[in-house]
């Protein structure tokens, strides 16, 4: 139910609250702090007031929200573009917030021809008491470098995703365009004009710095034509997210938790994010300035679960072997202490067929095989999958996966992976 301005009779639309014009919305987080109100535990946010504010909306169900009455933190300008809040377990349970703090960095386009100075840098502050702090001094989450441009580009989304512990970043790398490269309709948007896609950081840490493990993109751009009269990415024959693309702080979608219902799990995982067949400056305000039709849109990526990154063979190698020890380590213990449980490993990889995957289990102090679980003994495997249950051979040509002989191994244990033609996803240890 939406009330207008007051002076409106009551009326059922979607809208949970008004902001001013141009305002960002932030992202959406359940709040697990000890003590919270239950009519509190949702909250949103989201920009409010021409000086960026990061304010807090607060709903007990996520469908009817309150609008915060006050800045949830002292710092201006921290609210441009959008801003990522969670509550994490680290440290005893803090809040994080992910910002873009209006601040010259060395990575600019300030030297750019045409080009407005670069403001863009993304920032991490932590509170272990409230969404309203005391919070801690602002830290650049994740310095550019090579092999990233000097000039004329930029990173500075914080599109930032807690997941399996990890702090997953989604920044958008920006190529700033000179101005007389641009085909905006008004001077204004042609200074802060050109193309961008979605790049992936990791951390585990939130405060980072976080890491790129390639810098290629994470979603790249559609395939599209530049248009010699509007300069940007034309709509005929062109993907409608060829322009730019941009994440969604909430744009991970886990289908397991969406239905936990299905017994089947799902191979796949979700992402949302924005795209536009325009380039920045006419992504948002101009946009039907350029051509009729020019579109933008909420775009659903659809990956591999689990298959953010992986460990992979060299294609360069044209055997396409490859090996990896893992640290000395000791088994997990079954905590509900039922000894009908085996302890199992489960790997996500994708192994193609002319590839293989095998693994041993080595003392950690010798390095020597552990028998029966050699490589000799492993069932090796051939196939794709994101649930692979590793197997080793038994008497009367019987395999096992049970690892449970293994839990307290007095030295510890390793574990050595051969494989070829192969990309490792993740795996998973398992008392069933």
């Amino acid at each position: 139910m939406y009330l207008g301005n007051g002076s409106e009779p009551p009326r059922l639309t979607n809208i949970v609250f008004m902001t001013d014009v141009n305002e960002f919305f932030g992202s959406v987080f359940i709040d697990q702090h000890s003590g919270i109100s239950r009519s509190e535990i949702f909250k949103m946010t989201y920009e409010h007031t021409s000086k960026r504010y990061v304010y807090i909306g607060t709903s007990p169900d996520g469908f009817i929200w309150t609008k915060g009455i006050q800045p949830a933190h002292p710092t201006a300008d921290l609210s441009d573009t959008q801003t990522v809040m969670l509550y994490s377990p680290d440290n005893g349970g803090q809040y994080i917030l992910y910002a873009r703090l209006n601040s010259a960095v060395s990575n600019t386009s300030v030297y750019c021809p045409g080009a407005l100075p670069s403001y863009r840098k993304v920032v991490v502050t932590l509170s272990n008491d409230s969404v309203h702090g005391p919070w801690s001094e602002s830290v650049e989450a994740f310095p550019l470098g090579t092999p990233d441009p000097i000039q004329c580009f930029d990173n500075y989304n914080p599109a930032t995703l807690f997941y399996h512990n990890i702090y997953f970043l989604f920044s958008s790398g920006y190529l700033h365009w000179a101005e007389i490269n641009s085909g905006a309709p008004i001077p204004r948007a042609a200074q802060n004009d050109g193309v961008m896609d979605i790049r992936l950081a990791l951390s585990r840490i939130p405060q980072g710095p976080f890491t790129f493990l390639t810098r290629d993109p994470f979603i790249s751009r559609g395939i599209g034509i530049i248009d010699p009269k509007t300069k940007l990415v034309n709509g005929t024959g062109s993907d409608r997210d060829a322009g730019f693309v941009f994440s969604s702080s909430n744009g991970l979608m886990d289908p397991d938790f969406i239905r936990s219902d299905v017994d089947v799990l799902s191979p796949w995982m979700y992402h949302i994010y924005w795209g536009s067949q325009t380039t920045h400056a006419g992504g948002g305000a101009y946009l039907s300035q350029y051509w009729p039709g020019a579109f933008t849109g909420i775009f659903k990526a659809r990956l591999r679960r689990e298959g953010y990154i992986s460990l992979s063979t060299l294609s360069s190698n044209p055997t396409g072997y490859g090996w990896f020890i893992s640290k000395v380590l000791s088994l997990p213990n079954n905590k509900k202490k039922n000894r009908n449980q085996q302890l199992q490993m489960y790997i996500n990889a994708d192994t193609s067929t002319a590839g293989f995957f095998a693994i041993q289990f080595e003392d950690g102090l010798t390095n020597n095989p552990i028998e029966g679980y050699t490589f000799d003994e492993c069932k090796t495997l051939h196939q794709n999958g994101i649930r692979q249950l590793l197997q080793w051979r038994r008497q009367n040509e019987t395999y096992s996966g049970d690892l449970t002989p293994l839990v307290n191994y007095s030295n510890g244990i390793r574990f050595h992976i051969h494989m070829a033609h192969t990309k490792l996803y993740s795996f998973i240890l398992s008392y069933v």
